[in-house]
């Protein structure tokens, strides 16, 4: 009895331990994994949105969660319902530790319907935060091609730019075209419906000089212009050629300040004034001292 009594005590402290410690889940993908710990306050989409985070998965990437017990390989994790079941598979077989497979069983922007345990149809981003839901909306690069041709006067770098652009703005809009004129100076396109439907949409497109992208007043016959007529240069640097009293620059009226004018200049920043001493050993009035005196001493 005694033996059977302590066997059984040791055997229920062990359902207890088990039962209060956490439940720690490795988290398996592509070679590489990482250690979670589990507990009933968690929820399936924190446990979703940590892995979906911790590796690195795109936005629009739907990946898929399972793990296996004794006596069932594989055992789906979608929702909350199935995360408690791991709680429940866990204490029934005694595990400290759950090896949790991630899947990744699509891209893009598809999206795929759950049900739950309440029969109620749920989205699978439900369970995400705003920042990993999928995206609506998708981007082409032919988002753009409809706008390279605007109006009458837009303006191209070259004939070949323009080739281009036109034929990415017919896929863009959806018609056909065929060239009537196509060379280095002139393109002239008309619709490919003009006989049978009588599409009057044409283009026509010539090259211009790079004259008109400057100013006039940088142009070569401006520059020419300017010095049409003569110039008369001067006959020396300190006078001017022209002999008129009304045309010489005289200095500006100017009026004395008050006060007494300033005998000493000012000085400069970080300028110490020497203070003058008389020096012991010639009796002189200087900047230096009996020790750096280089006076001659007059012999009496």
């Amino acid at each position: 009895m005694c033996f059977r009594f302590n066997n059984r005590f040791v055997r229920l402290c062990f359902l207890h331990r088990s039962m209060a410690d956490p439940l720690v889940a490795r988290c398996l993908y592509s070679g590489k994994g990482y250690m979670i710990p589990l507990n009933q306050c968690m929820s399936y989409s924190e446990l979703y949105e940590d892995i979906f985070r911790t590796f690195q998965f795109l936005p629009s990437d739907i990946i898929e969660l399972q793990y296996s017990v004794p006596g069932c390989e594989v055992c789906f994790l979608r929702n909350d319902r199935d995360f408690q079941m791991l709680f429940c598979s866990a204490r029934i077989h005694r595990l400290e530790c759950v090896d949790i497979s991630v899947l990744k069983i699509g891209g893009g922007f598809s999206r795929t319907c759950l049900v739950d345990s309440g029969s109620k149809v749920i989205d699978e981003d439900d369970y995400l935060g705003d920042a990993f839901r999928t995206e609506v909306h998708k981007t082409y690069l032919s988002d753009e091609w409809s706008s390279y041709i605007h109006h009458v006067g837009d303006k191209f770098h070259s004939a070949a730019e323009l080739r281009e652009k036109l034929r990415k703005y017919a896929i863009a809009v959806g018609f056909e075209f065929v060239f009537l004129r196509n060379d280095l100076d002139r393109i002239h396109a008309v619709c490919a419906n003009v006989g049978t439907e009588g599409c009057d949409w044409h283009l026509r497109a010539f090259s211009s000089s790079a004259n008109d992208y400057i100013d006039k007043y940088f142009h070569v016959d401006m520059l020419k212009k300017s010095y049409s007529f003569p110039i008369r240069p001067i006959t020396n640097v300190d006078m001017s050629s022209s002999e008129s009293a009304s045309e010489c620059i005289l200095p500006p009226l100017a009026k004395r300040p008050p006060g007494r004018p300033r005998m000493k200049r000012f000085k400069s920043i970080g300028e110490v004034e020497k203070k003058l001493i008389r020096c012991g050993r010639c009796g002189k009035m200087g900047t230096h001292n009996k020790l750096s005196c280089t006076e001659p001493l007059v012999q009496q």
